[in-house]
């Protein structure tokens, strides 16, 4: 977490998050009100973070139509958020994304979902010879506690440490989750069954 609060590693962390604009959060607070709030508060927000109290706000959500009718739930969390989230994604990807397998396609650094489509294709028009394999090579096709054991190894924190942290939106919510190919329903699952167990 010392290397997530560095000066230089908040300010590509801001910048980002203000490059991304975005509709404020549950908070109403907007991407330009940032700067002020973080300048006012980040010694208490800073002492949160490594103390390990640090809490999210509640997902704003919204209804976007569907162009086929009906509509999707989108979740915005707060400005606040984004940029924590960010700013430890930071720290982590360079960590894992060297180790992921080269067919993984998920919210990752210049791939996208269009390359994991194209690949997939591929492999299926070579033939039914082999294509289950190769499939299964594009899904990445590990355990999720194979990856959250070595997530927790790599930060050198227990298995039950990485489970909280996910079930508490602590780690980077959908982009390294996705990434380390974790579902979040299953992280916060198997969070609550440690806290209650």
């Amino acid at each position: 977490m010392d290397r997530v609060v560095e000066a230089g590693n908040l300010k590509a962390a801001l910048k980002r998050v203000r490059q991304n604009k975005g509709s404020p959060g549950v908070d109403g607070m907007t991407v330009d009100e940032l700067p002020q709030h973080l300048a006012e508060n980040w010694e208490t927000l800073r002492a949160q973070l490594l103390a390990g109290t640090c809490q999210p706000k509640l997902v704003r959500e919204v209804e976007i139509p569907k162009s086929g009718g009906g509509v999707r739930k989108l979740g915005i969390p707060s400005v606040l958020d984004r940029f924590l989230q960010q700013s430890i994604l930071q720290v982590l990807q360079p960590m894992f994304d060297p180790t992921f397998s080269e067919h993984s396609h998920g919210l990752r650094p210049e791939r996208s979902a269009h390359q994991a489509v194209c690949e997939a294709q591929k492999y299926i028009q070579s033939g039914p010879s082999g294509s289950r394999t190769r499939l299964r090579a594009v899904d990445g096709g590990r355990d999720s506690l194979l990856i959250v054991r070595e997530v927790a190894a790599r930060l050198s924190v227990s298995t039950a440490t990485v489970y909280a942290l996910c079930a508490r939106r602590e780690l980077p919510h959908v982009r390294v989750l996705n990434a380390i190919r974790v579902a979040p329903a299953d992280l916060c699952y198997r969070a609550r069954l440690l806290r209650e167990g």
